[in-house]
C-alpha cells in the first residue's frame, strides 16, 4: 500500500494529493471558511511507513508512526506555514529520514 492520504480541516480525505493540493489544504487552514471547524488541523499520510503529519492552526505540528503505536508523538512548535508545506511534501515523496531527522520534541 504504496500511497498517502491528506484530511482537511472538514474531515475530507484526499488520496495521493499532488504538490497543488498539498498547498491549497494548508493554506485553507487560515481562512475564514475553516474557522467552523472544531479542530482545526490537516494531516498528511503515508501509508507506506505508517508516518503522519498534522499541522494544527496554532503552528504545531506533530509526526506520529501508526504503524508503531509504542512510538511516541514528536511535535515541534511554532512551524511556519512555509516549513510544514516542505515536510508534507517530504513526506508525500517518502522522504521519511529527512522528517524523523529533526530534532523533535516528545510528548
Amino acid at each position: 500500500m504504496d500511497h498517502t492520504c491528506i484530511i482537511d480541516a472538514f474531515g475530507r480525505m484526499f488520496i495521493n494529493p499532488d504538490d497543488a493540493a498539498i498547498e491549497s489544504h494548508l493554506d485553507e487552514l487560515f481562512t475564514e471558511v475553516t474557522k467552523q471547524c472544531p479542530l482545526r488541523d490537516i494531516s498528511l499520510t503515508h501509508y507506506q511507513s505508517g508516518y503522519s503529519l498534522i499541522y494544527y492552526d496554532n503552528k504545531i505540528l506533530t509526526l506520529e508512526n501508526i504503524n508503531e503505536k509504542e512510538e511516541p508523538v514528536r511535535f515541534i512548535s511554532n512551524v511556519a506555514l512555509n516549513k510544514a508545506y516542505d515536510l508534507f511534501l517530504a513526506l508525500n515523496k517518502n522522504q521519511i529520514k529527512r522528517i524523523t531527522s529533526l530534532s523533535w520534541e516528545i510528548q
